[in-house]
């Protein structure tokens, strides 16, 4: 009998052993897939955060250009400054 036990705790020692290594190597591997897959996702999400800050700066740029070209047309500044039917006609001709 004292045999028989000395052979079952040495297999569940090494059933232990070996049960914290594969759950060990498991973790590993699925820490790294994690991290993997974490740094896929802050690069896709930097791209998408790149790609709608230039739309932004396109679409911005765009009305700044058309807020220069009305601020130098002198009629336009008359027509605000006075707002009267002479300086509209003088608008509209431009």
């Amino acid at each position: 009998m004292p045999y028989r036990r000395n052979i079952i705790s040495k297999y569940l020692l090494i059933w232990a052993a070996l049960s914290i290594f594969i759950g060990l190597v498991l973790n590993f591997l699925y820490t790294s897939d994690f991290e993997v897959e974490l740094a896929a996702i802050k690069r896709a999400e930097k791209n998408i955060v790149k790609k709608a800050r230039d739309d932004i700066e396109y679409e911005l740029s765009r009305v700044v250009s058309d807020l220069r070209y009305m601020a130098s047309q002198s009629a336009l500044a008359s027509y605000l400054d006075y707002p009267n039917q002479q300086n509209l006609q003088s608008l509209n001709k431009t």
